[in-house]
């Protein structure tokens, strides 16, 4: 039987899923502009739209305080996960539930996702960083945004090189020791200490790198200690 696991909430629990679920997919934003005759030109954006997913379900039990545990949870901001894929997970946001009556014990109930984009490995392929070139994979279906990790190591200029593209951090005094985070997708680099985290993007120097499907070659040069990298595979 289908279901859809959204956060911490199990829809198995107390919904049947009334129809084959099948994962939405993503594509690029289009847009028409004016060319020099009476034809618009289409043109892609690089930009990838937000989607929204149904899933027509039925309430087995529709007792105030069932429907009160399920509207709680089918609800907000969660990693959305469905059994039909489960090797990925989607960030979405649970709409208005609008039950509709079928019997006295029973409710039709359409649970509708707002979707950004992509959907991302639910397992992320992690590896460790060389000086010297390190293949890393990226089994995604399109380019990802990796997250670098590891600790300042020496006072200095210190560089990660991602297939021949140079992300620069200067590693100052107080950053030696203090472990560092590179994210790639949100564009920010910041250091941890007593659980708080502080921004450090006015340290760095370059463009954020990217993973292309496939084969990749990464390393650093000096700096750092251990570097660590989360691929971060996603899938359109």
């Amino acid at each position: 039987m289908s279901y859809f696991i959204f956060g911490d909430y199990n829809s198995s629990d107390d919904l049947i899923i009334t129809r084959p679920i099948v994962r939405p997919s993503w594509a690029r934003d289009v847009s028409e502009i004016a060319g020099g005759g009476v034809a618009k030109t289409i043109q892609l954006s690089r930009a990838y739209g937000s989607t929204s997913f149904t899933v027509p379900v039925v309430i087995r039990d529709t007792s105030a305080e069932k429907l009160k545990t399920i509207y709680s949870k089918l609800s907000g901001f969660g990693r959305l996960v469905l059994s039909t894929d489960t090797g990925v997970y989607m960030n979405a946001v649970a709409g208005i539930l609008e039950p509709i009556g079928v019997s006295r014990s029973m409710a039709e109930l359409d649970v509708t996702f707002s979707l950004q984009p992509f959907a991302y490995a639910v397992e992320p392929t992690v590896a460790t960083v060389g000086t010297s070139l390190t293949e890393i994979v990226n089994g995604g279906t399109l380019f990802s945004a990796p997250i670098f990790t590891f600790n300042g190591g020496t006072k200095g200029e210190a560089t990660i090189t991602v297939n021949g593209a140079d992300f620069k951090i200067n590693i100052t005094e107080n950053l030696v020791g203090k472990p560092i985070t590179v994210d790639c997708d949100n564009e920010i680099t910041y250091y941890t200490a007593d659980g708080k985290t502080y921004d450090i993007n006015h340290l760095t120097y370059g463009d954020y790198p990217l993973l292309h499907i496939g084969d990749n070659y990464v390393k650093y040069d000096r700096g750092l200690n251990t570097v660590k990298i989360n691929v971060k595979e996603r899938f359109l």
